[in-house]
């Protein structure tokens, strides 16, 4: 019950009625019967005549994985009550917690790897195999290069020059997977070190992973 809810001492079939629903007062052949709308259309003095007030609500409820949620009504009034749950059972969904957290951290990352990656393992072992053959190029190996060279005159002119963009790139991916790598420890060790749900949340929210560039 929620809501606009009120008490009604002689209401049926019980004396707490939301608004929207219909009610009756009286039993047998003299009960009056009250439609649907009928709270929605009475006036304060309508209201007074049938006894109807306004249920308060007072407390409040917690997270329901760490308390057992309940609510007495006395009268006009609605009470909120919280009973914190044992602390095996809070310390058994705190675990479950920080591991559920820590996947969402590891998926996280990937999302955030394959903002910078072709996706594909394939493609994945041709970059790996241009990168190999720009560093053998550079150390001044014989060759051949054959993904270097096709890859000549359209990347840059000479295998030479895409040597050093194929090595720029890579560079730079180490950089970002680095920085990826970093946030995504950092927050897991954050989680474990975590005492409660909300110290979960804020190691979740701290994480910044790197942005590609449109």
């Amino acid at each position: 019950m929620h809501g606009d809810l009120y008490y009604i001492p002689d209401a049926r079939p019980a004396p707490y009625v939301q608004r929207g629903h219909a009610f009756s007062l009286g039993d047998g052949d003299e009960a009056v019967q009250y439609p649907r709308n009928w709270l929605d259309l009475a006036t304060t003095d309508d209201l007074a005549g049938i006894g109807a007030v306004l249920v308060v609500t007072e407390g409040e409820h917690g997270d329901p994985r760490l308390y057992d949620n309940t609510e007495e009504f006395d009268g006009p009034v609605r009470r909120l009550v919280a009973v914190p749950r044992p602390a095996a059972e809070v310390a058994a969904m705190l675990d479950l917690a920080k591991n559920e957290a820590k996947a969402q951290v590891d998926a996280a990352a990937e999302v955030a790897r394959q903002r910078f990656l072709t996706p594909g393992s394939g493609q994945a072992m041709v970059y790996q195999q241009k990168a190999t053959e720009a560093r053998a190029l550079q150390a001044g190996a014989a060759g051949p290069f054959r993904h270097l060279e096709a890859e000549a005159g359209i990347t840059a002119k000479t295998i030479a020059e895409v040597a050093a963009v194929v090595l720029a790139v890579e560079a730079a991916w180490l950089d970002i997977s680095a920085m990826i790598e970093t946030q995504r420890l950092t927050a897991k060790a954050a989680i474990n070190a975590a005492q409660s749900l909300d110290h979960i949340s804020a190691a979740l929210a701290a994480v910044q992973w790197p942005v590609a560039k449109e």
